[in-house]
């Protein structure tokens, strides 16, 4: 399996859009491509070919793709993005892990639809 970064302005309780297949995340505001340009530019080595830019305004993170030496720079691009930008990285899974207070909510909106689909199961 290969893994990747979605870095991008994602609602962490409700960041994928399940309307399309295969699901994507949904975005509530685009990063500015230029912005995201300028940092991947002051970044060592030629990983610009790890990162993906997508039309919806956010960017795919290719970390494992990466060659070894690299795979690391693309890890450390992608939480780069999202702490300038005030921006979300979520794994290819779509669990948000940055920042802490967004994998919170993340966390806080899974249990509680754990929980409610726990009580719906026990009140048949």
């Amino acid at each position: 399996m290969f893994h990747h970064h979605y870095v991008g302005h994602f609602d962490p309780s409700d960041p994928v859009d399940m309307t399309i297949r295969p699901f994507q995340p949904e975005v509530q505001r685009p990063l500015l491509r230029e912005r995201v340009g300028q940092l991947l530019a002051t970044f060592p080595d030629n990983i610009g070919e790890y990162v993906c830019w997508c039309e919806e305004g956010y960017v795919i993170c290719n970390w494992s793709f990466a060659p070894l030496l690299l795979s690391d720079a693309v890890h450390r691009f992608a939480f780069e993005v999202a702490n300038r930008e005030g921006a979300v990285v979520m794994s290819e899974m779509f669990f948000v892990e940055y920042p802490p207070s967004a994998r919170k909510s993340f966390e806080a909106t899974w249990m509680a639809l754990a929980g409610a689909a726990n009580e719906s199961s026990h009140s048949v």
